[in-house]
């Protein structure tokens, strides 16, 4: 698989591929580190996750569903929080991906109200659980609890 992905699926303006891996899973970061892979360490700022050009292409994705996109706009119009939330009925789960909260509004309760009503919404749909994309504390502090943690792996190839 590694081989297909190196082969077809690297980024040409950067000359990179990323991988995410799930931890633990010891054997295939043990590969990727044998493959000159890196783990990166940082973790985006949730206001920085989605820009305007990022929000249309995920429109565009078959799963989406317009009900099940949530946010909450100021008094002046302006985007305060967003959640889009994904929902698989074969596995009854949801998942929140990504949550936004503009920088001057958290700490507010909005990122809190938007997925709050995602829940509201897959237990509606007849979901079971949900989960979100991130091990940010903020999840932590309103009820969620962590069962793992995603790795973005990365690897640059010569020009």
């Amino acid at each position: 698989m590694l081989d297909y992905a190196e082969a077809t699926l690297v980024d040409k303006k950067g000359n990179t591929l990323g991988i995410y891996v799930d931890d633990p899973a010891e054997s295939l970061q043990t590969l990727l580190l044998e493959r000159g892979y890196h783990q990166n360490e940082d973790h985006p700022d949730p206001s920085e996750w989605t820009t305007p050009s990022e929000y249309e292409n995920v429109q565009k994705e078959p799963d989406y569903r317009e009900d099940l996109d949530l946010y909450v706009k100021g008094s002046d119009g302006e985007y305060v929080s967003c959640c889009i939330v994904w929902y698989d009925e074969s596995s009854r789960l949801g998942i929140f991906e990504p949550v936004c909260i503009h920088a001057d509004f958290r700490r507010k309760g909005f990122g809190r109200a938007v997925l709050l009503e995602g829940i509201r919404r897959i237990a509606a749909l007849g979901g079971e659980k949900v989960r979100v994309g991130s091990g940010q504390h903020f999840y932590e502090a309103i009820g969620f609890q962590r069962e793992y943690m995603r790795y973005r792996w990365t690897k640059r190839f010569c020009a």
